[in-house]
């Protein structure tokens, strides 16, 4: 059981921090927390080659050896034909990244999304300073300017997790940045292609087996999105991943649900509402 629940945390972890490595271009992976530090105050592009020095050297005489341009989809994808997504408006410059919690109620909303999730007492809540652990920083780095900086400058980050019946079902929230770029010509189901072999990697890596990944429309919050759907086993228990992928302007979400045993997603997703 104990190597179960570790696994589970792990999965949620290492699956939502992957889930973007194939995009060419993008920092390390969903969820690859970049050092305050480092963030600037000018938004980055897709990296590119520096010109070489010597502007003016002659052409090659054989043109057989000049490469031929690449056609791989991941570099810069071409616009999905017939989206499944439902669109979803910009995010609201005012708006709290890290959203805001009603304890009484039971509830978490995060208008710069426009969504909100409605759990019950039986769910296990992790506040700021375990969400900060889970970026790798302090509570006190971890803050809504940090934030804010983030998703203007290619970074992403975990900002909600909750989990239940001891660990063995878990939901978290990844944000990314795509940059301008990508915001034109990545779909949600596009992203979802990119991921889903990832996905099953990851999820191999460790210590799962019998690892499939598929990609799937899901009725999500009153509208229906990609989703990238696992199932594994370990120690003869099946385990099941849903990581729905939700759009926003520039902003990618990774929601992530996980249980072990019985697959939980159905009963996660009704928890989910657009604001």
């Amino acid at each position: 059981m104990k190597k179960l629940i570790a696994l589970l945390l792990a999965a949620a972890m290492i699956l939502s921090f992957a889930a973007c490595g194939g995009i060419a271009g993008l920092p390390g992976g969903l969820g690859s927390v970049i050092p305050s530090s480092s963030l600037s105050s000018e938004p980055s592009v897709v990296p590119t080659e520096a010109p070489a020095e010597d502007t003016f050297e002659a052409p090659v005489e054989n043109p057989t050896e000049t490469p031929e341009p690449t056609e791989d989809p991941t570099e810069i994808p071409e616009p999905t034909e017939d989206p499944t997504e439902t669109p979803t408006e910009e995010p609201s410059a005012s708006a709290s990244v890290l959203g805001e919690y009603d304890t009484a109620n039971f509830v978490y909303k995060n208008e710069y999304l426009g969504l909100q999730v409605k759990y019950d007492s039986a769910w296990e809540v992790d506040g700021m300073a375990d969400l900060a652990a889970n970026n790798g920083m302090t509570e006190e780095e971890f803050t809504e300017e940090y934030m804010s900086d983030l998703m203007k400058n290619r970074g992403s980050a975990m900002i909600f997790n909750i989990s239940e019946q001891g660990g063995l079902v878990s939901v978290n929230i990844v944000l990314e940045d795509i940059g301008d770029l990508y915001a034109a010509t990545l779909s949600e189901k596009d992203y979802a292609d990119i991921s889903k072999d990832g996905a099953a990697d990851s999820l191999t890596e460790i210590g799962y087996s019998d690892a499939v990944s598929t990609v799937e429309t899901v009725n999500f919050a009153g509208g229906e999105h990609a989703a990238v759907v696992s199932t594994a086993r370990t120690d003869d228990v099946d385990f099941y991943m849903t990581q729905v992928i939700w759009k926003v302007g520039r902003t990618i979400a990774v929601i992530t649900l996980g249980s072990g045993y019985v697959d939980m997603s159905d009963e996660i997703i009704g928890m989910f509402s657009a604001l």
